[in-house]
């Protein structure tokens, strides 16, 4: 598997679309030398680009260089404008208080707010096409809590299953993405994607760049060089490459930070990824039950933590 995309931050302070927080205390954007070779090297690479933007408005001239070359936006819900962008709620106040249109959306939330983020989500759904929810404190997640968190997904089962009786169409990454998925569908940082940070080195993703700017794979100037790049393959993850969870992020900081091992998740990614999975079976079953809706088919099993299958 080989590089499909770069992802570009245009400030020291994008905003995040994944688990980390954008909490850098430097205020400065990518500079245009930097920007301009992260464009020519995706180029030359035939690389997708991504381009992550602040919560402050883009500089006149970072506009032409940007639009120079196709892309993606990600960028904070308070820039107006931009409907074919992604837009980003760094909370779910910021989500309930805005005045919608947005097709494409990530929304970060606490875990004690997932029953309120799914009200939300039920009542702005027909301004929505697909949103991406991200629990920033995963790893804060107890066992005691996950029935809380199978019945809220439930909740939005319901709903979901209602949305598509309607002949219409919502998609929640922790509820529907599974439904679709044939095979592993993970963020895959430092194997099919990298960051470009505006210090111009490369990183596996933004979450090591804000963690520790010294935690680089390589810079403009000399290439990319990640070590034990195996390690980063779903072919070496010796727990995820026997999962079907297959909407799971399995996010490589996180497997990092919670395990001191990029390709091992944690008690709590395995246990919530599987809880969706297995609704997502629920939703899809019931979808189907008349007519073959969606080609799909997910196994019944016996488990909710892999670990209990490899032991």
């Amino acid at each position: 598997m080989k590089l499909t995309d770069l992802v570009i931050l245009l400030h020291t302070q994008s905003v995040s679309y994944c688990y980390y927080k954008s909490n850098s205390n430097v205020e400065n954007w990518i500079p245009l030398d930097v920007l301009k070779g992260g464009i020519k090297f995706a180029l030359k690479n035939n690389l997708f680009i991504q381009f992550v933007y602040p919560n402050c408005k883009l500089p006149e001239n970072y506009k032409y260089i940007i639009d120079s070359v196709k892309h993606l936006k990600i960028m904070p819900s308070c820039i107006e404008g931009q409907e074919d962008s992604i837009k980003v709620f760094s909370s779910l106040t910021e989500f309930t208080d805005y005045p919608f249109f947005a097709k494409n959306c990530i929304l970060h939330i606490e875990f004690a707010q997932i029953e309120e983020a799914v009200n939300q989500i039920i009542k702005k759904g027909d301004f929505l096409e697909r949103l991406n929810l991200i629990i920033d404190d995963v790893e804060s997640v107890q066992d005691s809590t996950m029935d809380k968190y199978r019945s809220v997904l439930e909740i939005l089962l319901s709903y979901i299953k209602n949305v598509y009786d309607s002949q219409k169409e919502i998609h929640v990454n922790i509820l529907t993405d599974r439904m679709f998925l044939h095979e592993m569908n993970n963020c895959n940082a430092g194997v099919r994607n990298l960051t470009l940070a505006p210090n111009g080195c490369f990183y596996i993703c933004p979450a090591f760049y804000l963690d520790n700017p010294q935690d680089n794979v390589g810079n403009l100037q000399s290439g990319i060089l990640i070590k034990n790049k195996q390690l980063y393959q779903l072919e070496y993850a010796p727990i995820c490459r026997i999962c079907d969870a297959y909407q799971c992020k399995r996010c490589i900081w996180l497997n990092r930070k919670m395990t001191l091992e990029v390709n091992t998740p944690s008690h709590e990614q395995c246990i919530m990824s599987h809880i969706e999975r297995n609704t997502s079976k629920l939703l899809l079953d019931i979808i189907n039950r008349d007519n073959t809706l969606i080609d799909n088919n997910i196994k019944e099993i016996n488990y909710i933590d892999p670990f209990d299958k490899i032991k």
